[in-house]
Parts: C-alpha cells; sequence; structure tokens
C-alpha cells in the first residue's frame, strides 16, 4: 500500500517537471490562460495573467510552492527582463523594463512580440489606446503611443 502512494505522487511531481502537451489551446502545462492584460505606461510595462491552475496541482502547489508555477508563468510571458510582482493561484503581474522604445520626442514604440501561449482575450492598454485581440499569442505589429506626464 505505501508502495502505491508512493508512485502516485512521484507520478504527480513528474507532472509538474514536464510540460505536458495541452489538449486546449489556451492551455500552458497545467495553466488554463484566461486573458493576458497589458498596460504601457510611458516606458513602464506591466502585464497582468488571469488563469486557472488544476485541481490537483493546487494540492500540489499548497504542499510543495509555487517555484514551478512561477516558471511556467514566467516561461508564458516570454521576456527575459520581467520581474514577477505577484502570484496568486488566479493571476499574475510582471514588471518589464526595456521592453520599450523611448524616441525621446514623446513618441514611444512597443515591438511586436509573441507569448508562448494563446490567450481568449489579449488587452494591450496605452494612455491613449486600448487594443483587444481574440484568441492571439501576442501583438504582431507593435504599438505605438505617446508619453503621458505625471
Amino acid at each position: 500500500m505505501k508502495y502505491r502512494e508512493v508512485l502516485i505522487l512521484v507520478l504527480l511531481l513528474a507532472g509538474l517537471v514536464m510540460p505536458v502537451p495541452a489538449a486546449d489551446e489556451f492551455r500552458y502545462s497545467y495553466i488554463n490562460i484566461n486573458k493576458i492584460g497589458v498596460d504601457l505606461i510611458n516606458e513602464k510595462m506591466y502585464i497582468r495573467i488571469d488563469y486557472s491552475v488544476d485541481t490537483p496541482i493546487k494540492v500540489l502547489i499548497y504542499l510543495l510552492g509555487n517555484n514551478d508555477l512561477k516558471n511556467k508563468l514566467t516561461r508564458v510571458v516570454n521576456y527575459d527582463n520581467a520581474t514577477l510582482t505577484a502570484v496568486e493561484l488566479d493571476h499574475a503581474q510582471f514588471l518589464v523594463d526595456d521592453a520599450v522604445v523611448d524616441y525621446g520626442d514623446g513618441a514611444m514604440w512597443l515591438p511586436e512580440h509573441q507569448f508562448n501561449a494563446i490567450a481568449p482575450l489579449l488587452t494591450v492598454t496605452t494612455p491613449q489606446n486600448t487594443v483587444k485581440y481574440t484568441n492571439a499569442a501576442g501583438f504582431p505589429k507593435g504599438i505605438g503611443y505617446f508619453r503621458v506626464s505625471s
């Protein structure tokens, strides 16, 4: 009986380590992406990912910690210099430095980018505009906007 329990635990842990091919297009491993929001304020870029985690994995996160969840979310964001500022079981927030090009005359440019997961709704908000993409993994043409005085 004890070997059976150990085998089940090993299989669950293996699921955390190895990425599982997603059956649903909005999944990345055990994370089901609900929406991604990108807020651009001057040269700062804030990313919020709203998601759900499979119920058996929630138990493992409570028991073993959320380090694997943090790593997977960082891979979803796909920015080398993304800093995770908050992580919960239903959302995470990132701050990305140096993603925006500042032309020095008040004009800002966010180059095209691809996330490593498809989101049913991807929203990019600038001080002047909001652009919404459905079933998207990124913003393919980049986005321009203007600096606001703070």
